[in-house]
This record gives C-alpha cells, structure tokens and sequence, in this order.
C-alpha cells in the first residue's frame, strides 16, 4: 500500500518544559493534519497523553480515528500512532531546547489501507503536502501559548 512521509522543522518562541507540557493536551495534536475533532483522550499516571479519538477532513473525506502513543522520551520526542478504516500512520514530535526557545521537529507518516484508499492516495497525499508546511507552523505557534 502506498506511504508518504513529510517533515519540517520549526522554532517555538518558548522553553523546551512549556512545549513539552503542551504536548501532552490532545487539542494540541488538532492542529496536525485537518482535525475536525477530539474526544475521548486518556492519559497516564504522569498526566503524559496515552492517545484520543479522532476526526480529520482530508481531500474532502472525513476520515474517523484513533491516536495512539507509541513512543514518548519525556522532554524530548513523542510519536502518535494514527489509524482509521481508510489510512493509518504516525506523527512524530520531537523537541530540542535553543535555550529559551525549543527547536521543533514534525514528522508525519500516512499509508493507505485498502484498495480504495489508495487508488485516491495520490490526492489525499497532494492535499495534506499542499497544507502541511502551514499546519506544522500553525501547530508549533499553538505550543508557545
């Protein structure tokens, strides 16, 4: 099944601590990649987000799903696991202190699953790569409130 992956690297205005504390409220993570909606987010008993249901428009589909932590260095990178019926993934976060700012890195991975799916992936992947360099800066600005 076809795969594509996307990166940028982005500068946050805040402390690594902030960012990292950001990372782990799931509205945050909304900012990636057409999400339409969150709910039913749980954590661990550090408070660390273990995942959240979700909803992303992409390419005029709505696709439902779950996230899912698959790693977490605490301070340091956090990759959310990503699956629906119609694709799944991963997006990995990792942080780097600048001393009072925080070097931040997005990685984001989507694959089809099934037929269907990737007979229109080349249009899903065109639309997310045609938003992605705006999402990741308008994500990375949501992590210096």
């Amino acid at each position: 099944m076809p795969r594509q992956s996307f990166v940028l690297k982005a500068v946050a205005s805040a402390p690594v601590e902030r960012v990292w504390r950001k990372l782990q409220r799931p509205e945050v993570w909304g900012q990636i990649g057409g999400v339409t909606k969150l709910d039913s987010a749980s954590f661990d008993e550090r408070g660390d987000l273990i995942g959240y249901r979700f909803n992303a428009l992409v390419a005029g589909g709505d696709f439902a799903g779950i996230a899912s932590r698959v790693a977490n260095i605490p301070g340091r990178r956090m990759v959310m696991e990503i699956d629906s019926e119609q694709l799944n993934g991963a997006i990995a976060v990792d942080v780097e202190p600048l001393g009072w700012e925080t070097s931040v890195t997005v990685d984001l991975t989507i694959g089809s699953k099934g037929f269907t799916t990737a007979l229109l992936f080349p249009v899903i992947s065109a639309a997310v790569a045609s938003d992605f360099n705006e999402t990741v800066e308008r994500f990375v600005a949501s992590l210096e409130d």
